[in-house]
Formats: structure tokens, C-alpha cells, sequence
């Protein structure tokens, strides 16, 4: 409650608007290049009333120079400018909290190495969810596509 947080890569608001509700009185901030996601995430910002939330359009780093510094940053994604997300990050905050998501190994790596790079340790954590599904009489559960969680924090 109270901080300052960056949702870079936000989509559709889900994730900022959770943040939100957390950090309520705090602020939070999303970033994302792409404008129909902007404009869903405005609507859902009216109708969840999670008016401690601002969206902003464009890319990340470069619109995150406009923000208050971070004291938590998620990244949802990036377009390939991690390393200089996560830069602008730690030049704007260097004690802030970092947090990213990766679905694909690709991005799970590359992640962890820009972290190794810029001297974050990282903490990973792997979620998979299943649900069940018949099969014959009995019940079965069948994998959805895991999420990688890769925390960080320099300080």
C-alpha cells in the first residue's frame, strides 16, 4: 500500500489493476505499445474503478522516463528491450522490486541472464495449473502451459 508500481508490457490491465487494489493508496502504472490493449485497459480501469491506475501508450524504455520512479516493477513483456527495461529500472530505482513473467524457455533465459548481467539475483518460480477431464470413468488432469516467475531485487 502506498508505492509506486510500473506494469511494463500491461496488455489488457489485468495484472495493473490487481496491483492497483494492492498498492491502493499508491499508484500504478502501465505501459504498453500496443493501442487497442491501452484501450481495453482504460475501459477496465472505468469498470473495476481502479483509478489509481494510469495507462500509458508507447514502448518501454523509452515512455517509462516520463513515470515516478518504481518502487515494484511487473513486466509483462518487452519486445526484446529487457536488458534496457530492466536498466531504466534500476537507474530510475535501484533498490526496487522486480518481477517478470516468461512463458517460453527463450524468454525464461534471456531473463535470468539479463538479470545475472545487471547484478539481480534471481528467484524462480514455475506455476503450472491443470484441470481435469474425463477419461472412461475415471478423472484425469490435463497440463495448461506453465508460467515461469522470475523475482529480483539488487538492494
Amino acid at each position: 500500500p502506498g508505492e509506486t508500481v510500473w506494469d511494463v508490457g500491461c496488455g489488457t490491465g489485468s495484472v495493473s489493476i490487481e496491483l492497483a487494489r494492492a498498492a491502493f493508496p499508491g499508484h500504478v502504472y502501465g505501459v504498453d505499445s500496443n493501442h487497442d490493449a491501452v484501450e481495453l485497459s482504460l475501459q477496465n480501469r472505468e469498470h473495476f474503478g481502479a483509478y489509481n491506475f494510469h495507462v500509458q501508450e508507447g514502448e518501454a524504455p523509452d515512455v517509462l522516463n516520463r513515470l515516478p520512479d518504481p518502487d515494484a516493477v511487473f513486466i509483462g513483456g518487452t519486445k526484446g528491450q529487457l536488458t534496457d527495461i530492466l536498466k531504466t529500472v534500476l537507474e530510475r530505482n535501484p533498490t526496487a522490486r522486480i518481477c517478470l513473467n516468461a512463458v517460453t524457455l527463450e524468454t525464461l533465459n534471456h531473463a535470468v541472464s539479463a538479470f545475472a548481467e545487471l547484478g539481480i539475483k534471481a528467484d524462480i518460480t514455475q506455476i503450472s495449473v491443470s484441470e481435469s477431464a474425463k477419461l472412461g470413468s475415471s478423472h484425469m488432469l490435463k497440463p495448461q502451459n506453465p508460467v515461469f516467475l522470475i523475482a529480483g531485487n539488487c538492494s
